[in-house]
C-alpha cells in the first residue's frame, strides 16, 4: 500500500502505539509506515506469519482486496488478547470498521486524516482461541 505519509498521520499511529508501553509492536503491508517510525519505536518489526505476543500491530490496505478474512485472523493470532490493531486505509470507514467487528476486534475508534482513515481496535478480550470473530456473508 502506497502512503503519502503527513506529520499528522504519523503522530495519530505513534500516539496509538505509545499506548502500548514497551510492548513488541509490528507493522504489516506498509513499509512506509515501519521506515517512517524505526527510528522513535525502536522495538517496532516487520510482521511476519507465526510472529506471537505483539502488543500492537500497524496494517495498511485492510479495506482493499479480497483476501481479509484470512489476513485478520493471521494477525488476531499474532496480538496478544487485548492487543492493538491500527489500520491505515483510503477505504470507506463502514467497510473497515465492519470487517474489524467481524474478524473479533472491539472498542473501534476512528480518525480521519486528510485522504486516510486511521481505525484502532482491540483485540477481543477472550483472547486468540476465543473463536468469537464473525464469518463475513
Amino acid at each position: 500500500m502506497s502512503l503519502w505519509l503527513s506529520k499528522n498521520l504519523l503522530a495519530a499511529i505513534a500516539n496509538g502505539i505509545a499506548s502500548c508501553g514497551e510492548g513488541d509492536v509490528a507493522i504489516a503491508d506498509a513499509p512506509r509506515i515501519h521506515k517512517a517510525l524505526r527510528r522513535a519505536r525502536p522495538n517496532l518489526v516487520r510482521w511476519s506469519t507465526g510472529r506471537k505476543e505483539l502488543d500492537a500491530m500497524v496494517v495498511g490496505g485492510f479495506a482493499q482486496g479480497a483476501n481479509w478474512e484470512a489476513r485478520a485472523e493471521a494477525w488476531r493470532e499474532s496480538l496478544v488478547p487485548g492487543g492493538l490493531l491500527l489500520s491505515v486505509d483510503r477505504g470507506a470507514a463502514s467497510e473497515v470498521s465492519r470487517r474489524l467487528l467481524c474478524a473479533g476486534f472491539t472498542d473501534l475508534v476512528q480518525v480521519r486524516i486528510a485522504r486516510r482513515l486511521v481505525t484502532y481496535g482491540r483485540m477481543g478480550a477472550a483472547g486468540n482461541d476465543s473463536g468469537n470473530a464473525v464469518k463475513a456473508s
